[in-house]
Parts: structure tokens; C-alpha cells; sequence
């Protein structure tokens, strides 16, 4: 079985025994275009995502960062506001 017998709809010339080793070998080609064509794709799509998602990914360490920063800084500062308030009530 050749890959022209499974395959429907082939050409009337397909059928001499002259022609029949050159259609399977163009469809040969086809599928193989195909395969590759579609392989190529999916690479392609497996690429775009894993950008995609390294970038969210340093989005959200970034933002997780920014967030981390301000907070210390606020408590920081409120810790620099209460040591001055109790050293002024002291000093009284």
C-alpha cells in the first residue's frame, strides 16, 4: 500500500503506472511540506508563549519588588516618626 491509495480525490493520471511513482512522490513532497510547515508553527507558537511568559514573569518580580521597596521605606519612616515622638515625650 502506497501513500496514493489512502489518500482520496487523486488525479486520473495518477492511475498509469508511468505517472503513479511521480504523483506519490509529489504528494510525498506535500506531506512533507505540510509536516514541517506545521512543526515550524508550533515552534513558532511555543516561542511567542514562553516570551509571553517570561515577561509576566518580570512584571510580577518587578511589581513584588516596587511593592517590597515601598513598604519598607514606610515602616521606616513611621519607626523614625515614633523614636522622634518618644524622644521629645521623654524629653518633657
Amino acid at each position: 500500500m502506497t501513500l496514493m491509495s489512502v489518500i482520496p480525490g487523486r488525479s486520473k493520471e495518477c492511475h498509469s503506472s508511468v505517472n503513479y511513482e511521480t504523483c506519490s512522490y509529489i504528494w510525498f513532497r506535500v506531506v512533507v511540506v505540510v509536516v514541517v510547515a506545521a512543526v515550524a508553527a508550533l515552534v513558532v507558537v511555543v516561542v511567542v508563549v514562553e516570551v509571553i511568559v517570561v515577561v509576566v514573569v518580570i512584571v510580577v518580580v518587578v511589581v513584588i519588588a516596587v511593592v517590597v521597596i515601598v513598604v519598607v521605606v514606610i515602616v521606616v519612616v513611621v519607626a523614625v516618626v515614633v523614636a522622634v515622638l518618644v524622644a521629645v515625650a521623654v524629653s518633657f
